[in-house]
């Protein structure tokens, strides 16, 4: 039986969610329990019994769509791009490294 609620690292008690990448023949990785804005992985539940459901994960997409009530005046300025970097993802685990200082070291490397 598997869950998709978080559990505590064994080597250093952080919460964790395992999830399958999707399309990857299996592979399995760990993910910090905390979406961050920034993030890489999106992740959603597949199954019916709420007590063995499996978590799959796929890298977050470039850009989000316009959402379908936007109004249309509104439609012209929507920056799929800008939006997605907003919305919070998942990053995959690093023991003693919290989600959101995986994200802030990235971009204090990357300028």
């Amino acid at each position: 039986m598997t869950s998709i609620s978080p559990r505590a690292c064994d080597k250093c008690k952080q919460l964790v969610i395992t999830a399958t990448m999707f399309a990857s023949g299996g592979l399995r990785i760990v993910l910090d329990a905390t979406p961050v804005p920034g993030g890489d992985y999106a992740t959603w539940p597949i199954g019916y019994d709420p007590g063995n459901l499996r978590l799959l994960a796929a890298r977050r997409p470039r850009q989000v769509a316009t959402p379908f009530d936007l109004p249309e005046h509104l439609q012209a300025t929507w920056d799929g791009y800008a939006k997605a970097n907003e919305r919070s993802w998942y990053v995959e685990h690093v023991h003693g490294v919290s989600a959101a200082e995986i994200v802030n070291n990235r971009r204090s490397t990357s300028t």
